[in-house]
Order: structure tokens, then sequence, then C-alpha cells
């Protein structure tokens, strides 16, 4: 008998304004996230994709309608219980003066030295870390001065990989990683017990999703698997 998963976060009647407020970028917004559901989310430029992970990984506070999080709305929860739930490459953009070890667990106790290891060595940082006198008590400099770039991108995406015990979120194409590196990333993300919720237009990534969601001015314009996807791309194309 197939378990029935519980909704992790949904979303209902959400609207998410311009500054201005002239414009809805999030519009009666939608959307039931089951506990352990690989969602991908996407859509054109200007869709409201990045909007709502913003809003999913609490970043936004000025939004109409309801969002829950594990049975509780969003706005009752600190932002240190929030982030125990939630892992994303969103709110945690900086590397901070401190050793690689605290960049990537940022404190938590919970991250197991095996936990870590194996985050290192899916995202690629093993061999570099390895290689480092001290290893990962090697300290960094604010805002990862001196540290190429695709490093910097792999630290933060093991920090939110190492953060995704409940809900994981994530935005870029990880376009900095090796094709070997990237198929072993979402092997590990597709294959962990967490739920996660990913914006991505490739459709090797939108296959391995159990939900696709299409955003289209800020509402769901489709939701379902990738076979109906691709029929409603057919359908739609101009």
């Amino acid at each position: 008998m197939k378990r029935i998963r519980d909704c992790l976060m949904p979303l209902k009647n959400v609207s998410i304004f311009s500054e201005d407020k002239d414009k809805s970028i999030l519009n009666n917004f939608n959307l039931e996230i089951k506990e352990g559901e690989k969602v991908i989310v996407t859509g054109e430029s200007g869709a409201g994709k990045s909007t709502l992970l913003q809003l999913m990984a609490g970043l936004k506070e000025d939004y109409q309608g309801k969002v829950i999080v594990n049975k509780l709305p969003m706005g009752t929860l600190s932002l240190e219980k929030l982030r125990s739930l939630i892992g994303d490459s969103l709110s945690r953009q900086s590397i901070f003066h401190g050793t690689i070890r605290e960049n990537i667990t940022v404190g938590n106790e919970e991250v197991s030295e095996t936990m870590l290891r194996k985050v290192l060595e899916v995202v690629g940082l093993n061999d570099y870390v390895y290689r480092l006198k001290d290893d990962l008590e090697t300290t960094l400099l604010p805002e990862g001065k001196g540290l190429n770039n695709s490093y910097i991108s792999k630290i933060i995406l093991a920090r939110s990989l190492c953060f995704s015990s409940k809900l994981l979120l994530l935005e870029e194409e990880l376009n900095y990683l090796s094709q070997e590196e990237s198929d072993r990333v979402f092997d590990f993300i597709f294959s962990g017990p967490w739920t996660m919720v990913m914006v991505s237009t490739q459709d090797s990534i939108l296959k391995r999703a159990e939900k696709i969601v299409v955003m289209r001015s800020g509402e769901v314009a489709f939701e379902g698997d990738f076979s109906n996807y691709e029929r409603y791309r057919n359908q739609n194309k101009r």
C-alpha cells in the first residue's frame, strides 16, 4: 500500500506585488508540495520563479495569502527555525571569515563528519580540500577573497545540501560544475529523503522530477509529470 504523504508546504492564494504596487509578481498563487516530493519549477523569464523560491525560503515578508510550513503559518516561525527546516542557495550567498568547515556547516552540530565528507565528494570539493595543509580547518577570507568563483559556488552548494533535512531549494542551473559533478549532484538530491524544489529549464533535469510546475505571469499554468508536460508544451508552442 502506497503511503499518503503529508503536504509539507501548501501555498494558498498567495500574491506578491512589485515595490511600487503596480504589478503582481505572484497572482493568487496556489501550490501544494508534498513531503519528499521532487518538484521542478520552470517558465519564461519574469514568470515569478525566483520570487516563488525566495518566498518559500522565508525571504519575502510582504505577501498576501497563506504559506504553511510543517502545518504552521510561516510568519509564526523564527528565522532560526526556518533555517533548520530549509536548505537553500538563496539566503546564504556569501562566504564569511571562518574555516571551510564553519562556512559549510554554519555552526549546525547536527551535520555529521560522514555527511560533510559525502557532500564534499558530491559537489567536487574533495580534491581541493585534501590538497590544503589544514584541510577543512583552512580559514577563508570574507566574500571568498582569493578563491576561484567555482569553489565559492561549490561551498555555498555544499552548505545548502547539508541543510536539506526537510526542504531543499535550488535556483541556479549549477553551470559552474563539470558534467560529471552535475550528474553526481543531481543523483544525490533526487535520491535523498528531503523535499526538493528547483528552478530549471533543462529537459535533462525536468525528466527527473516527480512534478513539473510551469509558471506564467505569476500563476500556475501547468502542473504534472514530464510526459504530460511535453504534451502541454507541444500544444502551447508559439
